[in-house]
């Protein structure tokens, strides 16, 4: 765990006022509030000491994200030990609180000095606690709303070269695979054959993860699009969307355009986290999935709890690229490892015998693992003659979650990898432009023998651009002013016409696009929406009717889920916990309840008149 001076400063000041409240002569409603301001120090304490082991960076935006949304498919048995110790410490801390809280102190009656001392002191171990730093510097970041969105923005292109035969593409996504493994100082030796590889091509040394790219869906958009990955609610839930990000052109948009067959492979489930809607939003004609590849294992019970281990992934991948290969269409195979998935990793079984030293950490190992199976698949590639036409890439999709666990040092000095392999061009050693995931679409472009323009990106070998507009980009405050621009590429609906519920098929239906149920619309007076999904039960989930409840949508608001999950609205002894229910209100205050049989239809007239909106004439 790295050391954070003002936990220990927090820890301090709590055990101080512990004894100084030890001191005084008590009343029940004096240590009840001292209880209520202990426990809120405890937790804050622990749950920011667990949050910044997972994440590495404090509570920053994935933090918020899946703390409001939750952590389903994220395997908790991973997590099972880091759980156990959390609450362990909470236990006990809290056990002890309360001794010292009712505890009656013998001495004199007098003792305000100490009563005031203790509670001065439990103030201010919660205030210099870092996580309340982390709040509030979210919270003013986000109450900046200028915009220079479009000055920056550079709308995707893509233009052929002349004289130049477009190239085949395999991008490898290596899970959490950061440069940080490659430092001899930190890691002697743990990365071998892609320290090999990497002298053969072009290496990006300072790739970082910029604000909203930290996670894997997100690194796939800010890869792939250019863009940070903003959502109006959990964005491992936009599945329920009948597009992703539909107005925003990627990688694949444009290479389709010039002819290229897109396929992606992964070992997870495709639909977790509306991996599969992206990029079939985005021309992919193939997107391989666990549930895909699942029945070509001879053994079908070789998977893990994230999927299919990379060995596998690997093999298959091969496969598909020599039968891509054998076709005179130009392609782009995508890969997804698992095997060094947060928090522990997986090792492969036919690199069980690989370990690093004395293989007493199985993320180490993992790594070390996943560093030859990677090494392997591309010698395979650049074996076979197609390989002489097939640029590679070799990238994580972000820095590893478990900095903390593995001790990775300075935080600042921690990038990606990103090396690009191009068999008919020698390699340009290290790059060491300051850059995100965001500019690696830009940077592939031209390798593929294309000029164009991808987002926010920009190509990390161009000298030509500023450096200060690389940073003003990359710079969080410049993104979070951004969020409501990249919100508008998921073009939600503007009801025209009607809406019409099929609770049978679990679908609803406005003007002829169609959405995934569970669903909350959040309104405007003239019928422009906000979509928000439910993302499956977790322990730290917040529901739609959660989110009614608690936020109260400043605007009207139409829900349409079952009474099982809206019980706190739906006051009706009528239907069963499965039944469909449409709820209308405003504010967070519910004005109408309808029960969907099977179907309903509302027009917009009904729809205004329900949410109290002047009908339009």
């Amino acid at each position: 765990m790295t050391f954070h001076y003002q936990i220990v400063v927090s820890i301090l000041l709590t055990i101080a006022s512990l004894f100084a409240y030890a001191k005084t002569r008590k009343t029940l409603g004096n240590s009840i509030v001292f209880l209520i301001l202990s426990e809120c120090t405890i937790l804050v304490v622990v749950g920011y000491l667990f949050i910044d082991h997972l994440t590495g960076a404090g509570i920053n935006d994935a933090a918020f994200y899946h703390l409001k949304y939750g952590l389903h498919g994220a395997g908790y048995r991973a997590y099972a030990k880091l759980i156990l110790i959390a609450s362990i410490a909470i236990a006990s801390s809290s056990t002890v609180v309360c001794l010292v809280a009712f505890r009656q102190a013998q001495g004199p009656k007098n003792s305000l000095g100490s009563m005031q001392a203790a509670y001065l002191l439990m103030v201010f171990a919660l205030l210099c606690n870092p996580a309340i730093y982390d709040i509030i510097q979210r919270q003013i970041f986000l109450s900046n709303s200028s915009s220079d969105f479009q000055k920056y923005y550079e709308t995707p292109y893509i233009i052929r070269k002349p004289d130049s035969l477009p190239m085949n593409l395999v991008y490898i996504y290596a899970e959490g695979f950061e440069r940080s493994f490659f430092d001899e100082e930190q890691f002697p030796e743990l990365i071998r054959e892609l320290k090999i590889i990497e002298r053969e091509g072009t290496s990006f040394t300072n790739v970082k993860d910029v604000y909203q790219t930290g996670w894997t869906m997100a690194g796939l958009v800010s890869s792939q699009c250019g863009i940070p990955l903003f959502t109006p609610s959990n964005g491992n839930s936009m599945s329920g969307m009948d597009a992703y990000l539909p107005g925003a052109l990627g990688l694949g948009d444009l290479l389709k355009t010039e002819g290229y067959h897109l396929t992606f492979m992964g070992g997870a489930k495709n639909s977790f986290a509306g991996k599969d809607k992206f990029l079939k939003t985005h021309k992919f004609d193939e997107v391989l999935g666990l549930d895909e590849m699942l029945p070509h294992l001879q053994d079908k019970s070789y998977i893990s709890g994230w999927g299919l281990y990379d060995d596998t992934l690997l093999d298959l991948a091969f496969e598909k690229y020599k039968a891509l290969s054998s076709n005179q269409q130009n392609f782009a195979l995508f890969l997804l490892t698992l095997d060094t998935h947060f928090p522990i990793g997986k090792t492969s079984s036919s690199t069980s015998h690989i370990s690093y030293r004395r293989g007493d950490s199985p993320a180490l190992n993992a790594f070390a693992s996943s560093d030859f199976l990677i090494a392997q698949f591309v010698r395979r590639i650049k074996s076979v003659p197609t390989g002489a036409n097939t640029v590679i890439v070799i990238a994580s999709d972000h820095l590893f979650a478990g900095y903390d666990m593995l001790n990775l040092g300075n935080r600042n000095k921690r990038s990606n990898m990103f090396i690009v392999l191009h068999p008919k061009q020698p390699g340009l050693g290290y790059v060491g432009t300051p850059g995100s995931t965001l500019d690696i679409g830009a940077t592939i472009m031209p390798f593929l023998g294309f000029r164009g323009a991808l987002g926010l990106g920009r190509n990390l070998l161009d000298t030509g651009i500023d450096i200060l507009e690389r940073q003003h980009i990359q710079d969080e405050k410049s993104l979070r002013a951004w969020r409501s621009d990249v919100m508008s590429f998921w073009e939600f609906p503007h009801i025209e016409k009607h809406m019409n519920i099929d609770a049978q098929a679990r679908l609803v239906d406005i003007d002829g696009r169609r959405f995934k149920l569970p669903v909350l619309f959040e309104l405007t007076d003239d019928l422009r929406t906000v979509l928000k999904f439910e993302f499956d039960a977790a322990p730290m989930h917040k529901t739609l009717v959660q989110y009614v409840d608690e936020y109260r949508p400043d605007g009207p608001f139409i829900l349409i889920t079952t009474k099982a999950r809206a019980r706190a609205l739906i006051k009706t002894e009528s239907g069963g916990d499965e039944d469909w229910y449409l709820v209308i209100g405003r504010k967070g205050r519910v004005l109408n309840v309808k029960r969907i049989a099977t179907q309903l239809s509302l027009t917009i007239e009904e729809i205004m008149v329900g949410i109290g909106a002047p009908v339009r004439k």
